[in-house]
């Protein structure tokens, strides 16, 4: 029996994951049924949950330690031996990798070529499949019971509300969050300026700062100075898939380049993000048409050349006079991506 069913190996972060979705989508159409997917972490779960254009999900972790210590590795071996499939790709053709997959009949990948394209079409191109300009639409879903089953657990997503999330995992790296290695941090003055326009600007919304529990502490500094009676930390509140539901329903987010900005974007939320390292033309959140205002500023004109951007040099004012033009508060759910 000849095989159809593809399957294709991507680690990193939550926003990889966002981004491969379309080349997820083109694998479905061309083999007639969803690939499967080694992924590095546990969170690929709720993220992909509900996406049609998935099957199985295996996790392979801790690559850096050889197969017959990784307990993962055994256990990928063990479940993916018997299987056939028609296409393996694994975008990760590092060493480390590698030894893994040894046991798996790869497929070749399109080379990387350093022209500046978005990750979502490298991807695409790497297994072959057409590319789009502009980049194709995300593919990441929620449904109605979801949104409900959050609104009965948290009344304040039941009204106009608006998501800050300040942190990046990098913020929670061992050392001092300013270090010039947390490249997408951005100092707890600006976070204020911004946090406390927005509490004033609109008092009757609420103002959910969000995050990881690992960051609550984090953005306890951050807002602790702050007296308004619709600011809330939300860092333990908020799941991933409780994260996407929100997203259908919040009028904004300001962010960093994260995860959750990725997840917010492809379920419709209006976003302010400021940029770090990367910048929108490799890196923006794929989106459903929405309003996206990406701030990104440079340095110097090398490292403009180098695509090199400084976060920090991003201003309080740059962020607040993007206020009325992003958030939305009549916007209409997605229904394309509510199930």
């Amino acid at each position: 029996m000849t095989a159809t069913r593809s399957l294709i190996t991507r680690f990193g972060g939550i926003g990889d994951i966002v981004l491969l979705t379309p080349a997820l989508k083109a694998l479905t159409e061309r083999d007639g049924s969803p690939p499967d997917l080694i992924a590095g972490a546990n969170w690929t779960y709720p993220v992909l949950k509900d996406c049609p254009y998935i099957n199985d999900i295996y996790i392979l972790n801790k690559r850096g330690i050889p197969p017959f210590l990784n307990a993962s590795s055994r256990s990928l071996k063990h479940d993916l031996s018997p299987k056939k499939y028609r296409d393996i790709y694994n975008l990760h053709p590092e060493p480390k990798t590698q030894r893994h997959l040894k046991f798996l009949p790869l497929s070749s990948i399109a080379p990387h070529h350093h022209a500046m394209e978005h990750e979502s079409n490298r991807r695409l191109r790497e297994i072959g499949c057409p590319t789009h300009t502009p980049p194709a639409a995300p593919h990441i879903y929620t449904t109605q019971s979801e949104i409900d089953t959050l609104i009965n657990k948290a009344p304040k997503l039941n009204g106009d509300f608006i998501l800050v999330q300040p942190g990046n995992k990098k913020t929670m790296t061992s050392g001092d969050v300013g270090r010039s290695s947390n490249t997408k941090f951005w100092s707890h003055d600006k976070w204020q300026a911004v946090i406390q326009s927005l509490a004033k600007n609109y008092p009757n919304t609420q103002i959910l700062v969000i995050g990881s529990p690992t960051e609550s502490d984090y953005v306890d500094e951050i807002i602790s100075p702050l007296n308004f009676p619709n600011l809330h930390n939300y860092t333990r509140d908020l799941n991933l898939i409780e994260l996407k539901a929100a997203s259908t329903l919040a009028a904004g987010l300001i962010t960093v380049d994260t995860g959750p900005a990725h997840i917010a974007a492809a379920m419709g939320c209006p976003l302010i993000e400021l940029f770090g390292p990367c910048i929108p033309d490799s890196h923006a959140p794929l989106n459903l048409g929405q309003t996206i205002e990406m701030l990104v500023k440079f340095e110097n004109e090398s490292e403009k050349q180098r695509h090199h951007s400084s976060i920090g040099l991003i201003t309080p004012e740059e962020v607040i006079e993007k206020f009325t033009q992003t958030f939305d508060f009549h916007r209409t759910p997605p229904s394309s991506r509510i199930l």
